[in-house]
């Protein structure tokens, strides 16, 4: 049955990966390229990737629990690179984790992390969850990145 449910999350990831054109908080330069539930990355990590290869790796990753790995969506590294965000594993579903937004300042990249945890009271499922996503923004060229994560619980 988990293998039934995977399979199905995947199919409506590639779905959304295929479709996707959304725009993160309206920002037309930063773009989602992928999120899901299940990940074979079981540890909280956040990553900048520069190139192709190093995005097909973490993509490789994120994907190696799912029968079939959506295809890579493509990226212009010339002018943007792709911010990864892993939660880790949970132990029942209900948490989400998004790039809330990114801010350039002359001397670092922000990058705005929310995690939202399930309160009291919300239904989940009991399943193991790894919540991820892959974003798309301009290039950082360099500057450092601040990786801040606000966490908060959702009220059900």
């Amino acid at each position: 049955m988990k293998k039934v449910i995977k399979a199905i999350v995947a199919g409506a990831t590639l779905a959304f990966v295929l479709a996707s054109c959304a725009s993160l908080n309206g920002n037309p330069d930063v773009q989602s390229l992928a999120s899901g539930t299940h990940s074979g990355v079981k540890d909280q990590q956040y990553h900048d990737i520069h190139n192709v290869k190093d995005f097909q790796t973490w993509w490789n990753k994120a994907y190696s629990t799912y029968s079939e790995v959506p295809a890579l969506p493509t990226v212009d590294f010339s002018k943007k690179m792709v911010v990864a965000a892993f939660m880790g594993e949970k132990n029942h579903g209900g948490f989400t984790i998004r790039v809330d937004s990114i801010k350039q300042t002359p001397d670092s990249y922000d990058v705005n992390i929310k995690i939202s945890i399930p309160g009291q009271g919300c239904r989940v499922t009991q399943d193991t969850v790894e919540p991820f996503e892959f974003v798309a923004v301009p290039n950082n060229n360099g500057a450092f990145i601040n990786w801040n994560v606000e966490q908060h619980t959702k009220v059900c």
